[in-house]
C-alpha cells in the first residue's frame, strides 16, 4: 500500500518498466534484492507491482498459517490497551489467516466479543442476535468513551471535594494554632476558654497598683529584665544610668509608677555559688572588665556605686529619681538616680 502511495506521488507509474523496477529495487535492501533477483519468478519486464505481489507470496511460504490463526484467535484486549489498538492488531492479522471473503468479517466480529475486556459491551453485544462487525465495533467504542468520561468526571469531583477539606482541615489547624500561640492579656499564660478562671482576677499589678493583671503584661511600664544583676549583695541594688538611661528615667518617673524589686540576689539557697560570666563594657572614660551574674530573675537592672564609678559614671550627676524601689522582704533601698 505504501509503494503504490509512493508511486502515485512520484508519478512513476508513467515511466518505463525497467525505470519502475529499478524504484523499487533501489528501495530494497541486499537481502531482498538477492531473493528478487534469483528466488522470484519474475521477469525482467514484470510491472513493479507484480513484484510487490510476488515478494507477498514469497513471505506466505515461510510461515505456516496455522500459526496466524493461533496468533488471531489467541489476541484479547491487553490491560490498559484501547480498543481501537485491538481492532487494529486484529485487522492486521486476519489478512494472514487465510479467511474466505464471506466470513471475514464474521471472524473478526467473533475475535472483537471474545478478545474486549469490557464486560458490559460484551453483554450489551450478546444481546443482539443479529450482530454484525460494525454494531460491535460501535458498542465497544461507545462504551470505552462513556466509561473515560465518568472516570473523569468521577475524579475532579472527588478532586474539588478533596480541595475543600484540605482547605476546612488547614483552616481548622490554623484556628487551633492561632489559639494555642494566643496569651491571655491579664496573666501572661495561654489564653483560657473560660475567661472567669483568669488568675489574675481580684490580683493586683505590682507596677501600676491597679487591679486585675499581673505586671508581666502591664503595658504602663516596660522593665527591662534581660540584664544581670551585677552584685550578689545590697550594695548592687542601685539604679544605673548614663545621662541616656538618666533622661529615659526621668521620663518614666514622671509616670508616678512604684516599682518594687522581688529577688534581686540570690539568697544562698543553691549548694554551689552562682555562675558568673565576665563583661566587657566599653564607656566614654574608657574600658572596663565586670563580673556578672546571668538571669538572676531581678525584674529590673541595677548597680552598686563602686561599679557605676568603675564604669565611669559620675554619680553626681545623674538626674534625680522619683519612684521608690525596694528589695527583698520590702526593705527599701537608696537611688543615687
Amino acid at each position: 500500500m505504501k509503494f503504490d502511495g509512493y508511486m502515485l506521488l512520484t508519478r512513476a507509474d508513467n515511466l518505463p518498466l525497467k525505470e519502475q523496477r529499478a524504484i523499487l529495487l533501489s528501495l530494497l535492501d541486499e537481502d531482498w534484492t538477492r531473493v528478487i533477483r534469483y528466488a522470484l519468478p519474475v521477469a525482467e519486464d514484470t510491472l513493479a507491482k507484480e513484484v510487490v505481489m510476488a515478494m507477498e507470496a514469497h513471505l506466505r511460504t515461510q510461515r505456516n498459517v496455522l500459526v496466524d490463526r493461533l496468533e488471531f484467535y489467541s489476541r484479547i484486549q491487553e490491560e490498559g490497551e484501547t480498543f481501537d489498538d485491538f481492532l487494529c492488531s486484529l485487522k492486521e492479522i486476519a489478512p494472514f489467516c487465510d479467511f474466505c471473503q464471506h466470513c471475514f468479517d464474521s471472524q473478526l466480529r467473533d475475535r472483537v466479543v471474545c478478545g474486549a475486556r469490557d464486560d458490559e459491551a460484551v453483554k450489551a453485544m450478546l444481546k443482539n442476535k443479529d450482530l454484525t462487525l460494525n454494531n460491535a465495533v460501535d458498542v465497544c467504542r461507545a462504551s470505552e468513551v462513556a466509561r473515560n468520561t465518568h472516570a473523569e468526571l468521577r475524579s475532579g469531583a472527588i478532586g474539588k471535594v478533596s480541595a475543600y477539606r484540605r482547605q476546612r482541615s488547614q483552616t481548622r489547624e490554623y484556628g487551633a494554632t492561632r489559639d494555642i500561640n494566643q496569651k491571655c492579656t491579664r496573666c501572661g499564660y495561654r489564653r483560657h476558654k473560660d475567661s472567669t478562671a483568669c488568675p489574675a482576677i481580684g490580683a493586683t499589678c505590682r507596677n501600676c497598683g491597679e487591679s486585675g493583671h499581673f505586671q508581666s503584661v502591664c503595658g504602663r511600664f516596660d522593665v527591662d529584665v534581660s540584664d544581670a544583676s551585677t552584685e550578689r549583695t545590697t550594695e548592687s541594688l542601685s539604679v544605673p544610668t548614663t545621662s541616656r538611661w538618666g533622661e529615659r528615667r526621668h521620663r518614666q518617673c514622671k509616670r508616678q509608677v512604684r516599682q518594687t524589686i522581688a529577688d534581686v540576689y540570690t539568697k544562698g539557697l543553691a549548694a554551689r555559688p552562682t555562675p558568673q560570666v565576665s563583661v566587657t563594657v566599653t564607656h566614654p572614660a574608657g574600658v572596663a572588665n565586670v563580673r556578672c551574674t546571668p538571669d538572676t530573675g531581678a525584674e529590673t537592672t541595677v548597680m552598686g556605686s563602686q561599679l557605676a564609678l568603675r564604669l565611669g559614671i559620675d554619680i553626681d550627676n545623674l538626674l534625680p529619681a522619683h519612684a521608690s524601689f525596694s528589695a527583698v522582704g520590702g526593705n527599701p533601698l537608696e537611688c543615687k538616680g
